[in-house]
């Protein structure tokens, strides 16, 4: 991965696929020289491939993303295109990493701070259905990812695995979850994960006209979360209620 100071992070926080920002994966190591005096020049090319990628991979999918498609989208030369990636797969993989960091942006943004246990969950789980909405190529990518982008799709789910286990130890130091072994909690996160995509699969495809969460989902999402999770006491006093989601 490229090292060019602090520009291999700008270029990645300008190449990502929405207006949601939060901080940009590590700058990657140089792969090739960048004369010093065109650090913002060689950011803002890096950030244009980056973008190219997205939109190639999001319209045609990995198999049909060649350097030359990237490359006339980015509106850069062939060569261009090795001053700052190996090869193709090293531009697939930063993708499905990307792709995760939007999506925990929009998902914060859009959960009230004041929401806690069964009910913040619930409005978690609406917004990163409200997120694949939106971006509908995101799911191609993520989907195409486990082949195509291997290592990228790895540190994608590794993003996704830490970030819900953070918020259930969350529950647990307050008391919304029973107190679980760590292997325990793993295995749930792995099923709540499979939850997310699998209804994401279901209702938010190129082949499918859902533009907001059905009210069915979320509901039903509850009762399971709090069966599998949540103390009695927090299952029975959470009511039912619907949050708006952002963008939705």
């Amino acid at each position: 991965m490229n090292d060019r100071g602090t520009g291999g992070s700008a270029a990645l926080r300008s190449a990502r696929p929405n207006e949601d920002r939060m901080p940009a994966p590590s700058p990657r190591k140089a792969t090739a020289p960048i004369r010093r005096g065109r650090t913002r020049k060689a950011e803002n090319t890096e950030a244009r491939l980056i973008a190219a990628a997205f939109d190639v991979v999001s319209r045609l999918g990995f198999a049909k993303a060649t350097i030359g498609r990237i490359t006339k989208r980015a509106k850069v030369s062939h060569g261009t295109f090795y001053n700052y990636f190996t090869s193709r797969q090293d531009i697939f993989d930063l993708l499905p990493e990307i792709f995760g960091q939007s999506m925990f942006a929009f998902v914060r943004q859009g959960v009230p701070a004041e929401l806690a246990g069964l009910d913040r969950e619930v409005a978690r789980f609406e917004q990163y259905l409200a997120f694949i909405a939106r971006n509908r190529w995101g799911g191609r990518l993520i989907y195409e990812a486990v082949t195509f982008a291997p290592r990228g799709y790895e540190r994608y789910i590794v993003q996704v695995r830490d970030g819900f286990l953070r918020a259930l130890r969350r529950a647990i130091a307050a008391g919304d979850i029973p107190p679980l072994p760590d292997d325990e909690l793993v295995v749930i996160v792995e099923m709540l994960m499979s939850i997310r995509e699998g209804m994401a699969r279901l209702y938010f495809t190129e082949a499918t006209r859902h533009t907001a969460v059905p009210p069915v989902l979320s509901a039903t999402y509850r009762k399971a979360v709090a069966r599998l999770l949540f103390t009695q006491d927090a299952a029975e006093a959470a009511p039912i209620v619907h949050h708006r989601a952002a963008g939705g």
